[in-house]
């Protein structure tokens, strides 16, 4: 079982179910990632805060280009499984 600390840090950082859900919509639409939702998808491991974080740093990458990202933002888009997203970009030597 998980200890009181662990439990309670995990229930502050951690969003429910239908808004982790509701974040991975907005998410795939932003990367154009055509997977359904799943516990099993890397963006389901992020805590809240880097769920929305990273939603808005696809929204940076896609309006300006990964260039306006960091080392640390780029990062976490690969930790989110936006693999994919990466892709056009590097295609089009953005």
């Amino acid at each position: 079982m998980l200890d009181d600390d662990y439990r309670k840090t995990l229930v502050q950082t951690r969003f429910d179910a239908d808004k982790r859900k509701k974040l991975y919509a907005e998410f795939a639409g932003v990367t154009s990632d055509t997977r359904k939702w799943s516990l099993l998808h890397p963006f389901d491991d992020l805590t809240g805060q880097q769920m929305t974080d990273v939603i808005d740093l696809c929204k940076v990458a896609k309006q300006s280009g990964l260039g306006q990202l960091d080392n640390k933002g780029r990062t976490l888009i690969l930790a989110a499984g936006a693999t994919e997203f990466f892709k056009g970009p590097l295609e089009a030597g953005k």
